[in-house]
């Protein structure tokens, strides 16, 4: 079968940035039938909507690569051997693949170079990249995290989305009800 992008076996993805304003529960709880047994407010996709502005760089940051590594060989590359440099575009291919424009997208320098990120509008992907709660947040020891960052980042108002939210209803559909309650119990650590 043919690879759906066959001309792209590196897909470089823009990040929309979710902050953690928090939903009404109204809202939260509007894509769980109520006689589920799932914590809605647990889910990041649900309980928060607002984000950053789309296609600006600051809280967005740089774009992700998703790569079909199944095509790796046949492009001769190697992670191992020929690293990109770039954590963001694993794959040195990955830095030239659907390369953003200065004049359509302006974006900050950083170092001696401007980022590489894609456009939203030349993509059908997107990555959502959710700040969560201060608990999920702090979890992670990472020094460039603090609680003066956090606070920063988290009343982010650059509208809502709820493009991602009727996932739910189609996971249970493709799982099953008793499986997916299985799959989206809270976790035991409580985050």
């Amino acid at each position: 079968a043919m690879p759906p992008w066959p001309d792209e076996w590196c897909m470089p993805l823009p990040r929309l940035f979710f902050g953690a304003a928090e939903s009404t529960p109204e809202n939260i709880d509007a894509h769980v039938s109520p006689d589920m047994n799932v914590d809605a407010g647990s889910l990041n996709t649900l309980r928060y909507r607002t984000h950053a502005a789309k296609g600006a760089f600051l809280h967005n940051l740089y774009d992700k690569s998703l790569v079909d590594v199944s095509r790796l060989v046949h492009k001769r590359f190697n992670v191992l051997t020929e690293p990109s440099g770039n954590i963001h575009r694993v794959v040195k291919y990955c830095t030239l693949a659907r390369p953003w424009r200065m004049k359509e997208h302006p974006v900050p320098k950083v170092g001696k170079k401007p980022p590489s990120i894609t456009p939203f509008n030349v993509t059908l992907l997107r990555i959502h990249h959710y700040l969560g709660s201060w608990e999920s947040y702090n979890a992670r020891d990472d020094p460039r995290r603090s609680k003066k960052l956090y606070d920063e980042l988290r009343d982010i108002d650059g509208g809502t989305d709820d493009d991602i939210r009727p996932w739910l209803s189609g996971f249970i559909e493709e799982v099953g009800r008793e499986r997916a309650e299985e799959l989206l119990a809270k976790p035991a650590w409580g985050l």
